[in-house]
């Protein structure tokens, strides 16, 4: 895996197998970064990156100017993995946050809110459409706020409120949802 653009273009940094996490193939980043550069402008963007795995999308925020990104996920050894990421890269720790716990825990009790949600559960997580409809109504999404999921090919979320548009790259597809205030 890569950094595609910004101040860490380039630098690569290897998934350990034993993570278990599913990153975001770089054609498939690259097409949702590209989709997103005429609708958001990331150096103002506070991102908040559920189910983050590796930690790769929300990297790729920071690498592109986004002043602060939330990293959760229940998993300990992909948390442990990101810390060593953030540290090794000298990362500022004022432009970042790292819970680590179950999603739904997490946004039961924060308070802060954020531009852009982005989800990449499992694929086999049950719980993506109350999980957007959550967020859609909630105070942790802002006015105007952006949420992205991503997902497998053949789940269709058209029906949530604030849907946009699916994007499709291989396996994996965006599905785009927006709040207006």
């Amino acid at each position: 895996m890569r950094v595609i653009a910004g101040r860490w273009r380039g630098r690569k940094f290897p998934i350990d197998p034993r993570l278990d996490v599913r990153p975001t193939m770089g054609f498939a980043k690259e097409g949702l970064f590209n989709y997103l550069r005429g609708k958001i402008f990331i150096p103002q963007t506070q991102v908040l990156d559920l189910f983050c795995g590796s930690g790769n999308i929300g990297i790729e925020f920071l690498s592109r100017g986004a002043p602060y990104v939330h990293f959760v996920d229940h998993n300990k050894n992909a948390i442990r993995y990101l810390k060593r990421i953030l540290k090794t890269w000298k990362v500022p720790p004022q432009w970042y946050g790292i819970t680590q716990q179950p999603v739904e825990i997490f946004l039961r009790h924060h308070q802060h809110s954020y531009d852009l949600i982005f989800m990449d559960p499992p694929y086999r997580y049950p719980r993506k459409a109350p999980l957007i409809r959550f967020l859609m109504q909630s105070t942790i999404l802002k006015e105007d706020g952006w949420i992205i999921l991503e997902h497998r090919l053949g789940e269709f979320y058209n029906n949530l409120p604030g849907y946009i548009e699916t994007r499709h790259y291989g396996d994996s597809a965006f599905s785009i949802f927006q709040r207006n205030g």
